[in-house]
């Protein structure tokens, strides 16, 4: 299987009230949780930049990935997250990169595609619409940064995406949060939201739920399909980078099953192993039973 990932590598600075940490963030999660996943016949492909001063703490997420499709930058984005108990965190970032260049021209010869829009700017709405244009395989899209405009000082808070309409009728999967899904149109009912995402041509919503676990809208034989996955209670020491090893745990394993329940069951699960990990380097040693 021969997989094409999309999205912005970027450096966080993680501030809870008890500690402080910096480490590799953005499509790294995704990187290396698909890492877990790779078998012999996979190929990764990914498109991202590349900073050759701090390269070699993303090595060991890209090391299973060709990088003949990133770029190197002079300096990839610095993320300030700020975790809180509760609420939502707080993103301020020091610096947002240009969008990324996309190998149009190869696209045809992927089996897949996962785009996450770390930084909201990973690509424009044009450049998804190229990509589904030159591409006909499965096009998941995690929806992440997208949803938070930018404000003074580059704080980013949740807005309304312009045109998500246009955004979404170029989408197989799209994955969100809470707080995401709330951006991607003017009705604020969570059933009515999807409802409108999957008339728009949207195969399968997701929705994060953190220790809720998630939920799945799809439909399947001409009927709409609600499917809630619980998450089991977890040790919960970190809250980063939980929802990206969702995505590409489900990502890999529909591509490989096409069952949605399974896929959901197992993203749960590893994003749900994912809060209990220590440092970073915990994400490489996520196990599903079964998966």
């Amino acid at each position: 299987m021969k997989i094409l990932i999309i999205g912005s590598s970027v450096l966080d600075h993680i501030r809870s009230a008890d500690s402080f940490r910096f480490q590799p963030g953005g499509v790294f999660y995704t990187s290396a949780a698909l890492s877990n996943l790779k078998n012999d016949t996979d190929e990764y492909f990914l498109c991202t930049g590349i900073e050759e001063q701090v390269i070699e703490i993303f090595q060991p997420a890209f090391e299973k990935f060709s990088l003949e499709y990133s770029k190197r930058v002079e300096r990839i984005p610095r993320v300030h997250l700020t975790i809180h108990a509760e609420a939502e965190r707080c993103e301020k970032f020091e610096s947002i990169n240009k969008k990324i260049d996309i190998p149009f021209s190869e696209l045809h010869s992927f089996d897949a595609i996962l785009i996450n829009m770390i930084s909201g700017f990973d690509i424009e709405l044009g450049d998804l619409q190229l990509i589904r244009k030159s591409f006909k395989g499965l096009i998941y899209f995690d929806v992440h940064s997208l949803a938070r405009g930018v404000g003074d000082s580059l704080v980013r808070e949740f807005r309304p995406i312009p045109d998500f309409d246009l955004w979404s009728a170029n989408i197989d999967i799209i994955q969100a949060n809470e707080n995401e899904i709330k951006c991607l149109s003017s009705k604020t009912d969570e059933t009515e939201i999807a409802e409108e995402l999957i008339a728009s041509g949207v195969k399968i919503l997701l929705v994060t739920k953190g220790e809720n676990g998630a939920d799945a809208y799809y439909t399947e034989n001409g009927l709409s399909h609600i499917e809630r996955m619980p998450a089991d209670k977890t040790n919960v020491k970190n809250k980063v980078g939980c929802g990206d090893v969702f995505g590409a745990y489900f990502f890999k394993t529909y591509l490989e099953s096409y069952d949605i329940i399974k896929s959901l069951k197992t993203a749960v699960a590893a994003g749900g192993q994912t809060t209990e990990i220590d440092a970073i380097d915990g994400i490489f040693k996520i196990k599903i039973e079964n998966n």
